[in-house]
């Protein structure tokens, strides 16, 4: 049965009264506005999100602390499950930064929210330096419609995009066979196997890895289960191969506000080339351009973008 993923996608323009010192740019952004966000719609400040009891109905805690629901099917033994949105990076230069937010299913209503957020954390200060800065604009990207600029809201709804996904793709075969898809990693991927950062692309891990994610976003935020036939995909991905791999490890460190203290977020960029039937894969791998993939997709990690290739 397919799946109709929805979600909206905006940008964010920011105006800054002095350059932002970072080097992690993306968790510098996630953890401001993170931390107004909270301020913004927290009724309980004394209390840690986890032990609150209004956890299970606070929007700070569904966007920033997402713990699974009490009576949930899916992660039952974990504290936390997928945001319901990715932060990525789109320009940074010394006066403007602009940024891309996709907020996944019923969490696009949330919107006002982020905005008045970066309203606040504009006024307060981006960074160690507390770079002031104001909120230029919002625009809702595939409608190319503005959704705020000159300090207000303006008359323009967001629309919502949507994502037909069929998870009963058959494999192509003679000219519509999809043999070869290039991948350009915008940021850093993070994937573990066993527990280990992998250095390289597994085909195996990559396809499951983003089918993984996929299965529990749609499960905690669009409130539909997608039926994936994860070891009949699994068989499918093992002969798959890669292709003129140029790839390079990354290393950043972000500071948790939280946790008190500096977390190390490692990964690779580049590109490569993934070969094999590619087919019964296809809407996965689109829909990874719209989720991203792997750890730290919250802030901005595992963003790619893929195009359909030839014999070279």
């Amino acid at each position: 049965m397919p799946l109709l993923f929805t979600y909206g996608h905006y940008q964010f323009d920011l105006n800054l009264e002095k350059p932002v010192e970072s080097r992690f740019l993306e968790a510098t952004i996630r953890g401001g506005f993170g931390f107004n966000f909270k301020n913004t719609v927290c009724i309980n400040q004394d209390s840690e999100c986890n032990k609150c009891d209004y956890k299970h109905t606070c929007v700070y805690q569904y966007v920033f602390e997402t713990m699974p629901p009490p009576d949930t099917k899916k992660m039952r033994k974990y504290n936390h499950v997928p945001h319901p949105f990715v932060l990525y990076l789109l320009k940074n230069e010394e006066r403007r930064i602009s940024f891309g937010l996709k907020l996944f299913g019923g969490a696009s209503k949330y919107l006002p929210y982020f905005i008045h957020s970066f309203i606040r954390l504009g006024k307060s200060g981006l960074g160690r330096d507390r770079s002031r800065f104001d909120l230029e604009r919002v625009v809702d990207l595939p409608a190319n419609l503005s959704l705020f600029e000159d300090g207000n809201m303006t008359s323009n709804k967001p629309e919502t995009c949507a994502f037909e996904i069929c998870a009963e793709k058959k494999p192509a075969s003679g000219a519509g066979r999809l043999s070869g898809i290039k991948f350009s990693l915008k940021s850093p991927l993070a994937i573990r196997k066993n527990g280990l950062p992998l250095q390289g692309i597994v085909p195996e891990s990559f396809i499951i890895t983003l089918l993984r994610r996929l299965g529990n976003i749609s499960y905690f935020h669009l409130g539909q289960e997608v039926e994936i036939d994860f070891r009949g995909l699994k068989e499918k991905a093992k002969p798959l191969s890669v292709r003129n791999p140029n790839l390079t490890p990354v290393y950043r460190e972000r500071f948790s506000t939280r946790q008190g203290r500096k977390i190390g977020m490692e990964g690779i960029i580049g590109d490569f080339i993934l070969e094999g039937d590619l087919t019964p894969f296809h809407d996965f791998l689109k829909i990874g351009e719209i989720i991203h993939i792997g750890r730290g997709t919250s802030f901005g990690q595992g963003r790619y973008e893929m195009k359909a290739v030839g014999d070279e």
